[in-house]
């Protein structure tokens, strides 16, 4: 108790000068910073101690904190460290959502998570080659996956988990240094999607279906109308692939049918946290097919691809997104009319 009792002083103090500063130089960005990461110490201290009243102090020292670093963000848009910043508050608030557990909790994680989503991402623009970014941004993937996986969505489940998968895969194959949780997550999730993939005349479909202005508005309607926010142009290069070859792989019988895991059965740590430094990077891509496929002509692809999907591909595609019917049929009759037919 003693050692508890020095330690909140000890923190209460720092926060107090961090006030005091801010209060001397209202407009200086670094003092405000300073007080927000004071606000984070303090109320990660509230839930280690775990008192009666802390989780509502730790709650309210995280969101002043996320007060902040939206303040500071929006004031200046263009500062990679203010939306880093923004980013980690979000994740935390999300993590402290999930763990309180409170009527309400979960969709209050699940905003929080994809408010720090769509920062990331955004950073990811601006900072392509910014490693910290890439590793923040699997962190996100994987926690969109447990709320999906809690919502029973394993569409977008599958499309998180692949994508932080891609992302960590890139800095294994790259040889970049990787923390044990990463190297933990990557092995667990190699399983399921690092196996290579069949060198098929489908990856040229694939290419094929995108390269398809026709094709791909109406994909981007599909994606919006399943509640993807920012459709298309939301997802990365490899993740745009990645639905398309997750309707050839339903059609297929894919291996994966049957294998959908939860993803906290995964063997993970319970709740990967971004790092304190912020900053994003490229999604990365999964490993490319060993072997070239014979070159078909891409309307001969797309001929391929459009009679899978009008085999009940998009039924399955489509289940646990009822709305994103109509618009995927659309995307059928894209593909068509691309051939002429």
């Amino acid at each position: 108790p003693g050692d508890a009792d020095r330690a909140l002083k000890s923190y209460e103090d720092s926060l107090a000068m961090a006030q005091r500063l801010l209060k001397a130089s209202p407009d200086d960005a670094q003092a405000a910073r300073d007080l927000s990461v004071s606000l984070d110490r303090l109320g990660d201290f509230y839930l280690r101690r775990g008192a009666p009243g802390d989780a509502d102090r730790a709650f309210q020292s995280y969101e002043d904190s996320r007060a902040i670093d939206q303040r500071l963000l929006k004031a200046s848009p263009d500062d990679a460290q203010a939306a880093r910043d923004l980013s980690v508050s979000l994740n935390r608030l999300g993590d402290f959502y999930l763990r309180r557990g409170a009527p309400g909790d979960a969709d209050r994680a699940f905003q929080s998570y994809e408010d720090c989503h769509e920062t990331l991402q955004r950073l990811l623009k601006a900072s392509p080659d910014d490693a910290q970014a890439a590793r923040d941004l699997s962190v996100s993937h994987y926690n969109l996956a447990r709320i999906f996986n809690q919502r029973g969505d394993e569409t977008r489940e599958r499309m998180h988990l692949s994508a932080c998968y891609a992302i960590l895969d890139a800095f294994h194959r790259d040889g970049r240094p990787m923390d044990p949780d990463m190297r933990q997550l990557h092995g667990r999730l190699a399983g399921r999607f690092g196996g290579v993939r069949r060198a098929e005349p489908a990856d040229a479909a694939i290419e094929a279906i995108l390269a398809n202005d026709q094709a791909r508005a109406q994909l981007d309607a599909a994606l919006k109308a399943s509640g993807i926010t920012g459709g298309l142009e939301a997802l990365s290069p490899e993740q745009q692939r990645d639905i398309v070859r997750q309707v050839l792989a339903r059609s297929e019988g894919s291996a994966d049918d049957g294998q959908q895991k939860d993803a906290s059965d995964a063997g993970v740590p319970t709740e990967p946290r971004a790092a304190t430094a912020k900053a994003p990077a490229t999604p990365a891509t999964e490993n490319q097919p060993t072997q070239e496929p014979e070159k078909p002509s891409p309307m001969g692809a797309i001929l391929g691809v459009g009679l899978i999907l009008s085999l009940g591909a998009v039924a399955a595609f489509v289940a646990a997104n009822p709305g994103a019917r109509a618009a995927l049929g659309g995307l059928i009759t894209a593909i068509r009319r691309a051939l002429g037919g």
